[in-house]
């Protein structure tokens, strides 16, 4: 049978299969199983060919024998089998279906079709019509979700190229209008877009077509129930459909045009709409009902029990016909005046002038003084409140409320978090069990220290990894081959294919060692290395995975993974000289700081076994050396001899100069750099023998906020050519290019670099590899916390690149920029202290983001920063306002920013954000850019709140800005606080 069958397939003969499937009985059925599979997978399967030097993917199969084995498979195949096999799409085409279905029909068909109900994409034949037929030959049952599915293209129709509008269509079956209609309101489907990309003839594209006019036609003819349609259309708002399906059943609302009568008795329809996510749909049934709120049948209780989720929307529309709704309801409802007043009360969690002052005005008109909820309800929210909404509200909130609401004074102790403490101190690894556990999740990127300390376990434990021991090690080396053999996962960084290289090349040095021991580890070995040589010949496109570790490099050669190279290759090292000299770098506190004790101590060992520790692994570890309870480390620096005790003791105290002769100069640079302030003093910049510009060590680079004109190639359809188009945009730009200038020195001093002999440069700096070497991030956003992690005192060099690389444009370029900002900013604000310049501007561009939770980061730095005195309000608001000079990103980001984070935190905050909002306006221009209301409004809040005057420096600015019909209010009442004299006016 075998044979016959591949004969039949072979030579394509289609007239004789069917005969040959009918002519077996089951149990021949079942044993061809395995042969149909063999077969399809040598016909159907696409492998890469190469012809001429030019690769692509195809299948050997003919369009008969695709079709033959598609019949043999649906014939012989169970639901499972049929289903991961490449021949469906092969046999469900209507005429060849039709050859099979009269004798044979399997079991498994309906469940097979109606998954298509779920599925991402429908093969173009199975069409509503398609479904009916089966239906009604005995077939097929269908489910709800696929006719809903199917249903919305029943009423089009194509003759080539152009489709038809049909919706008589409708009428042929009487199940359609009576129950299958229906079910396109309960199952999310494409209605709303059924007829987006159809190319009309010219007689059905003078007509309205679409499911909207059908509707809308069936209904006006009583085809249609109207009452059901109406109550399923408003509920089909609510059923979590995507933004655009609940919006379009909204349209279809409006379109039906319901009268007054229809609307009293969908009123608790129109309130279930309010549960919709979809603000539109919301603001659709509040036009709505706002036409009904004057009617004496008003359900007036139902809806106040919905207005506290209407007055919290974040959508202003939303709550803006919410409160007029309950102005018009309080007005005709004099009894419920109280109640409605304190629903009202909700509106003030808005923070929004506008909404507060609409709103207070409200309880102000309708609410009674004497009334204790509601003197209570509007006490709630006090502390919440605009100035304008607490001036329209203060003879209904007692001074005792107002003094209680009141935030934290200026004089707030500064609280400095500790880097180190006992919540985040790193188990290091003590047990040979331990490190089995550490290795099995190392290649996870579940904690950012993983990487270091499995490093520092397998030079610590290197003893016991011997003998019975190895094999326990056995998932974890076949957990590295897999993933170096894998496709790249989500969450795996270029650090994790480093680490796992390693650990590969460590599983081979335990086979040269230990041979007997482990000839598990050399059969996997070989094993991978086969299959990696397969994947190889199978396509020109791959580049072979395992290879020695010293060969390790991205592919575009990124210098920023280099330190992590040198620390494994100085582990390697240390393996094979059976060295157990502990890594200095290795962190002690999350998420990569060492106890300065802790390092002085690991150093101590280096000395008194008189050996000197790898310089990559020394300067990392004085890179992340906390500088804080440095007592008892310092009390031990003074015992290191030599130099090391000299390094330490410069290190450790704030005010020791460093003292020649440096060494090993790499070290003291990174240990200068560390200090606050940096003291990177000439004497050790000239014994680095570096090359870097300063900018690169200090990571403090000019930067500029401007617009650039660019050229662009755009296609001209009337030439049929590609002509070069002009135009501009608006960038940030950080001047790394003004840093290579000291990289070519000329004349005798030029001439000496070159001929310096390459022992001088053995040692170089860890700042000389923190450069992004790439055009477009991939999956560097995931190792970009260990990366900064490498100079955690100084990572603003680092910085840099990532602003320069991904923070060029108002919005992100790619989703890899994305991810690599969020990335940054999450980890800086574990990181932050007293920085520079770059750190603030990396913060400030983040409130710009186009990004909402890189924004609440930002805002979340500055919150911090306030309280523990380490940030410089007003530097961040100068780095806004030099960018907003040319609008580099919408204001209103920093506007909504301020609002929902930064505002009324406490008086010293708000005191503070004054400051900000102050430099921010200084920097603005005299012409008014878009959203800059907002912002003075917000000026005008601080100021108030904080009882102060509004700075005398704006002046020039308000006077510019005060003939703006859209300022003037706001800026005269912000000229009534600037200081007159000795005398401040402060009346908002």
């Amino acid at each position: 049978m075998k044979e016959q069958l591949t004969h039949l397939i072979e030579n394509e003969r289609e007239e004789d299969l069917i005969p040959f499937l009918r002519s077996l009985d089951p149990k021949q059925r079942k044993s061809l199983v395995p042969h149909v599979k063999k077969l399809n997978k040598e016909y159907l399967e696409y492998k890469s060919v190469t012809l001429d030097n030019k690769t692509t993917f195809t299948s050997i199969a003919t369009t008969s024998q695709r079709q033959m084995l598609g019949i043999a498979s649906f014939v012989l195949f169970n639901l499972s089998e049929f289903e991961r096999s490449w021949a469906a799409s092969q046999v469900l085409e209507k005429e060849t279906l039709a050859r099979i279905s009269h004798w044979y029909c399997p079991p498994w068909f309906s469940d097979f079709i109606n998954k298509y109900g779920e599925a991402e994409y429908t093969p173009y034949f199975i069409s509503y019509e398609w479904v009916m037929e089966l239906t009604e030959q005995g077939y097929l049952v269908p489910a709800k979700n696929l006719l809903a599915k199917l249903l919305p293209q029943a009423i089009f129709e194509r003759n080539g190229n152009e489709w038809s509008y049909r919706p008589e269509n409708l009428l042929l079956r009487e199940v359609t209008l009576r129950e299958h209609i229906w079910y396109l309101f309960e199952m999310e489907s494409g209605i709303n877009w059924s007829d987006r990309y159809l190319n009309f003839s010219k007689n059905s594209a003078s007509e309205k077509t679409g499911w909207i006019e059908a509707f809308t036609t069936m209904s006006n003819q009583g085809k249609i129930n109207r009452e059901r349609l109406l109550k399923e259309t408003l509920a089909a708002t609510n059923r979590n459909f995507n933004k655009t399906l609940s919006g379009w059943f909204a349209e279809l609302f409006i379109k039906l045009n319901p009268t007054r009568e229809e609307l009293l008795a969908l009123q608790r329809d129109l309130l279930h709409v309010f549960n919709s996510p979809h603000s539109k749909v919301v603001n659709m049934s509040l036009k709505y009902l706002k036409t009904l709120a004057a009617e004496q049948a008003f359900y007036l209780d139902a809806f106040l029990e919905s207005a506290p989720l209407l007055l919290t929307s974040e959508t202003k529309g939303v709550v803006a016909s919410t409160l007029m709704i309950l102005d018009t309801l309080a007005r005709k409802n004099k009894d419920k005046a109280n109640s409605i007043s304190q629903a009202v009360c909700q509106a003030f969690i808005q923070p929004d002038d506008a909404i507060q002052s609409r709103a207070a005005k409200l309880v102000q008109q309708y609410g009674d003084p004497a009334d204790a909820a509601v003197r209570e309800a509007v006490a709630t929210y006090y502390d919440s409140l605009f100035v304008n909404a607490r001036n329209l509200l203060q003879d209904l909130v007692s001074t005792s409320a107002m003094s209680e609401t009141s935030l934290p004074g200026l004089s707030e102790d500064v609280v400095h978090e500790p880097i180190l403490g006992t919540e985040n101190q790193i188990e290091s690894v003590q047990t040979f069990d331990e490190l089995v556990y550490l290795a099995s999740q190392a290649f996870d990127n579940n904690q950012p220290y993983h990487f270091d300390l499995l490093s520092a376990a397998l030079v610590d434990l290197q003893h016991e990894i011997r003998g019975e021991n190895i094999s326990k090690l056995e998932p974890a080396f076949q957990r590295a081959y897999k993933l170096l053999l894998s496709d790249w996962q989500s969450n795996m960084g270029y650090l994790e294919h480093m680490l796992a290289t390693f650990f590969v090349n460590y599983a081979y040095m335990l086979h040269e060692n230990y041979p007997e021991e482990t000839q598990s580890l050399a059969d996997m070995h070989n094993k991978y290395m086969k299959e990696d040589q397969e994947n190889k010949e199978r396509g020109s496109f791959y580049n072979l995975r395992l290879f020695s570790f010293e060969a390790w490099k991205t592919h575009t050669e990124n210098p920023v993974y280099e330190p992590h190279k040198q620390i494994l290759l100085t582990v390697k090292e240390k393996l094979k000289q059976g060295d157990s000299l502990p890594l200095l770098s290795t962190p002690t506190h999350a998420p990569g700081w060492i106890a300065p004790t802790v390092l002085v101590n690991r150093l101590a060992r280096y000395a008194a076994a008189g050996k000197k520790p790898a310089t990559m692994d020394l300067q990392v570890a004085i890179s992340r050396c906390a500088l804080e309870n440095a007592a008892e480390a310092l009390a031990a620096a003074k015992e290191l001899p030599g130099e090391y005790g000299r390094l330490f003791q410069f290190l450790l105290q704030p005010d020791v100069l460093p003292n020649s002769p440096f060494g090993t100069p790499a070290a003291w640079t990174s240990a200068a750099l560390s200090k606050t302030p940096k003291q990177l003093h000439p004497t050790i910049l000239a014994s680095s023998n570096s090359q870097l510009p300063l900018q690169y060590l200090t990571g403090q680079f000019e930067w500029q906020a401007l617009l650039e004109t660019y050229t662009y190639k755009k296609y001209d359809y009337a030439t049929q050519q590609e002509l070069q188009q002009q135009d501009t945009r608006k960038v940030l730009r950080v001047h790394f290019e003004q840093a290579k200038s000291k990289q070519h020195e000329t004349g005798l001093k030029g001439k000496l670099i070159k001929l310096l002999p390459l022992q001088k440069r053995s040692s170089p700096l860890v700042y000389e590899f923190l450069i992004l070497k790439v055009n477009h991030l991939d999956a560097e956003h995931n190792d970009i916390q260990r990366l900064l992690m490498l100079t955690p005192n100084n990572p603003e060099p680092l910085l840099a690149q990532v602003i320069g690389h991904c923070l060029t444009y108002p919005s992100f370029w790619s989703e890899a920029d994305r991810k690599m900002v969020l990335a940054s900013i999450s980890t800086l604000q574990e990181l932050w202290q007293h920085f520079g310049t770059t750190a603030h501007l990396f913060v400030a561009t983040c409130m710009l983001s186009s990004d909402k939770t890189i924004r609440a980061f930002a805002a979340e730095i500055w919150i911090k920063g306030v309280s523990d005195e380490t940030i410089q309000s007003e530097l961040i608001g100068e780095i806004i306002g030099l960018q907003e000079q040319i609008e580099f990103a919408p204001l209103k980001r920093f506007t909504d920013l301020i609002i929902s984070n930064m505002f009324q935190v406490s008086g010293k905050h708000n005191a503070k954000l004054k400051e900000l909002i102050t430099a921010l306006l200084l920097q603005l221009p005299d012409e008014p850019i878009k959203h800059q209301k907002k912002l003075l409004e917000l000026y005008l809040e601080v100021v108030s709140l904080n009882k102060s005057a509004a700075d005398k420096d704006l002046a020039p600015k308000l006077e510019a800005w005060k003939h703006s019909p859209a300022l003037r209010i706001t800026v005269n009442r912000i000229l009534q606080l600037l200081p007159v004299g000795k005398n401040t006016l402060l009346k908002a």
